[in-house]
Order: structure tokens, then sequence, then C-alpha cells
């Protein structure tokens, strides 16, 4: 009866740890979108000035060469954030479905899931 309850008790332990990890790995998801989705905002918010400004100065007759070029440098700073934060999100993701490890393989190949104490493939019983 113990060991059942010890068994039960780690069985617990480690559906806690994987929600834990999993709910930790969707915050960090969500915090990394919304970090791109802020600056796709922007960029939207900058090319529409820049837009505006382009057709009054044609309108006018009058171009703003400076204000024009410091716009398009603003945009191209923030592509250039959005492309790097769209990466590590990429990169970040791509972790988080890699295949097992070498320590979670059996001596036969065979992927082992965390807690199984036979494997699945071959039947080796397996070290804790």
């Amino acid at each position: 009866m113990e060991d059942f309850l010890g068994r039960l008790k780690r069985t617990i332990n480690k559906g806690i740890s994987t929600v834990s990890e999993k709910s930790a790995s969707m915050l960090e998801t969500a915090k990394m979108r919304g970090q791109i989705a802020r600056l796709e905002d922007r960029r939207n918010e900058l090319l529409h000035d820049l837009g505006s400004n382009v057709y009054l100065g044609y309108k006018n007759g009058a171009m703003d060469d400076e204000f024009i070029a410091e716009k398009c440098e603003e945009i191209s700073a923030i592509e250039l954030d959005i492309q790097k934060k769209t990466e590590e999100l990429e990169a970040f993701l791509a972790e988080q479905q890699m295949p097992a490890t070498a320590a979670e393989k059996c001596e036969c190949g065979a992927d082992i899931q965390p807690g199984n104490r036979f494997c699945p493939h071959c039947g080796r019983q397996l070290e804790e």
C-alpha cells in the first residue's frame, strides 16, 4: 500500500511539473508574440505618419526630406527588431518541440517517457 501511495505521489508530482513547464512555455510564447505585435503596431503608425507627410508634401509642393529620412530610419530599425524577435520566437518554439534527448532513450534506441519503468519497445527495465 505504501509503495502504491509513493508511486501515486510521484505520478501526481510529475503531472504538476509538466503542467507548470507547459504553462511557463505558453506564457513566454505569449509574451514574445505581444512584443512583436507592439513593434508591428508602432511600425504601422510610423508608416501612416510617413505616408501622410509625403502626401501633404506632394500636395503643397514642398517635401520634407529630413522628416522622410528620419521616419524611414525608424521604420527600418523597428523592422530589424521585429525580425530579431520573430527569430527568437521561432527558436524558442523549435526548442520546445525538440525530441527526447539521449538521456531519455533506452539502450535499444526507443524514446522513453519520464517516469516509465520499462521500455515500451523492448521491455527492458529502466533505471529511475
